[in-house]
């Protein structure tokens, strides 16, 4: 018969928490004491796990929002067209190695460190923290679109109005920024090469996809969205604009 402090021993090393953080401890070297490294590794977990969560749960009630004004299906094969069948086969060639590189990543870094970017640890951190800085961004942009957003790509209802309050007012695609620095400043921390190459592919991936959606908009929007085009930037706000409006 076990007793009290076996059973809470036995509970202790069976916990899924205690699991990992023995796991990721052991690979970062054994010791007791969170090396720099280890913490690279929880980080770029916990704000990647952020990140898809919000986005999950903003897709989730969008389409739940949505769904009797119009069919998923159907916007998704729209959507498919306007993408092209390229980028969509070459997204799903990618995966592979997305998964494969945060897999290796967490749980097995000592096949990676041949693969390891010699970059100073002050650079990753201000890597970490430039991925940081963009969550609220992401959350401010999402939100000013409200209703406005669509979780299948490029694809516009007939009640879509133009945005242009929030940080709207200052770039067009907010959330591509953010979204571009979050994902190569967070691949930038890993100094791994089997992290940061699959993700700048993934962002070419996605900056390809924006003339795409401007042409999109000119369509839906014409002479409003051309003029809103001349006062913005695509990825940062204009100098001269900023300047006029603190004037």
């Amino acid at each position: 018969m076990k007793t009290a402090m076996e059973n809470t021993t036995l509970g202790a090393h069976t916990n899924p928490h205690t699991i990992i953080l023995r796991c990721l401890r052991a690979n970062a070297g054994g010791s007791g004491i969170m090396s720099d490294e280890l913490l690279f590794r929880i980080v770029f977990f916990a704000l990647w796990i952020v990140y898809i969560a919000y986005l999950t749960g903003k897709e989730y009630y969008t389409r739940e929002e949505s769904a009797t004004r119009f069919s998923i299906r159907k916007h998704l094969r729209e959507a498919s067209k306007r993408e092209g069948r390229v980028r969509i086969a070459a997204r799903a060639a990618l995966t592979p190695f997305w998964i494969s590189g945060f897999i290796l990543y967490a749980i097995y870094p000592d096949w990676m460190t041949f693969l390891t970017i010699p970059l100073p640890v002050w650079l990753r951190w201000v890597g970490v923290g430039l991925s940081m800085a963009t969550i609220p961004l992401i959350v401010w942009a999402y939100g000013t679109l409200g209703k406005q957003w669509t979780p299948p790509k490029l694809l516009l209802r007939r009640e879509h109005t133009l945005v242009t309050s929030g940080p709207y007012r200052y770039v067009r695609h907010p959330i591509y920024a953010a979204s571009f620095t979050f994902i190569i400043a967070l691949a930038v921390a890993t100094a791994n090469w089997l992290v940061l190459l699959p993700m700048i592919a993934g962002t070419a991936l996605l900056y390809a996809q924006v003339g795409r959606e401007e042409a999109m908009l000119i369509e839906r929007f014409g002479d409003d969205y051309l003029t809103y085009m001349k006062r913005t930037g695509r990825f940062l706000p204009r100098l001269f604009e900023l300047k006029s409006r603190v004037r």
